[in-house]
This record gives C-alpha cells, sequence and structure tokens, in this order.
C-alpha cells in the first residue's frame, strides 16, 4: 500500500486476516477504553439516582454495589466482551422451602425466556440465588437511564419468583 492511500482505502484494501488483526491490535484496545470510560459515567448517574452524592455514594461506585428496593445489586463491566453484567441478590428459600421445587421453576423460566434478558441461577461460592443481566455498554447510556431500566426490569422479575 502506498503512503498516499488514505486510511479508508488502506482498510478496504486489507484481507481478512489483516483486518482482524487491525481489529484486536488497534480497534479493540480502543473501544474497551471508550467502553470502560462509558461505563464508568454510567454507573455514576445509576448510583447518583439511588444515593444522590457523598461518601456512600462513592464508596458504591467503587465497589459497582448497590442497594436497589432492598436487594444488592453488582454492576460490572466485562472488559472481554464490553457487557455491562448486572447481578442482583435473592436471598435464600427457607429451610422448610422444597429447594428442588424452586430451582426446577427458575431453570425452566431460563429456559422458557420468562423475563427477558433476566436468568437465574446460584452464586458458586455463597449458594444464592442471584438474578443477572448482561447487554452490551453499546446500547446502554452514559445517564443511566438503559441500566436504571434494566434494573427494576431484574427487581420485578425478582418480586414475581420469589415465593419463600
Amino acid at each position: 500500500m502506498s503512503e498516499t492511500t488514505s486510511a479508508q482505502e488502506q482498510f478496504a484494501e486489507m484481507g481478512p486476516e489483516d483486518t482482524a488483526a487491525y481489529l484486536a491490535e488497534v480497534a479493540a484496545p480502543l473501544f474497551g477504553k471508550q467502553a470502560q470510560e462509558k461505563f464508568d459515567a454510567m454507573l455514576r448517574s445509576v448510583v447518583r439516582r439511588h444515593l444522590g452524592d457523598g461518601q456512600a455514594a462513592d464508596e458504591a461506585v467503587a465497589s459497582g454495589t448497590l442497594v436497589v428496593e432492598g436487594n444488592t445489586a453488582v454492576l460490572r463491566l466485562n472488559p472481554q466482551t464490553d457487557c455491562v453484567e448486572i447481578y442482583v441478590d435473592m436471598g435464600l428459600p427457607g429451610a422448610s422451602s422444597d429447594h428442588a421445587e424452586i430451582y426446577g421453576k427458575l431453570l425452566e423460566m431460563n429456559l422458557n425466556a420468562a423475563h427477558y434478558g433476566v436468568l437465574f441461577g446460584r452464586n458458586e461460592r455463597s449458594k444464592r440465588l442471584v438474578a443477572s443481566l448482561r447487554v452490551h455498554i453499546g446500547l446502554t447510556d452514559s445517564e443511566g437511564e438503559f441500566c436504571t431500566g434494566c434494573l427494576q426490569m431484574i427487581t420485578e422479575a425478582i418480586r414475581s419468583v420469589r415465593t419463600w
């Protein structure tokens, strides 16, 4: 490629292997930085909506953890996928509850997408039930509107399934 060729022309002339290498070495890390900046702004906005300003809000932004309608929520950006991951603790079924029945119903809900985008599972370490949702950072807004809507959707799903 000549030195006088525009960047667009150079990109258009690349073969699949060159394009993949370019995306891996140049474009992906650049987007990763932009994704982190967008996530940070979005997280600050979401926390501010729930906690206002102050030390509690600063701690929530630093940890990515806040309480929404009595449920602990964790928000994080997965750098491998550039997806915002939201996890909300659902608690534990009572000792007298039929755990197999509860887990079976949650698995059926996952299979049938009963709560669009929301998946139910169990945290391996704590053994607590968790509702989660993942969305690409490109679909979110820095003001936190979309993420706030996702948190509301998850908490509504939790209310509808928590019978213990």
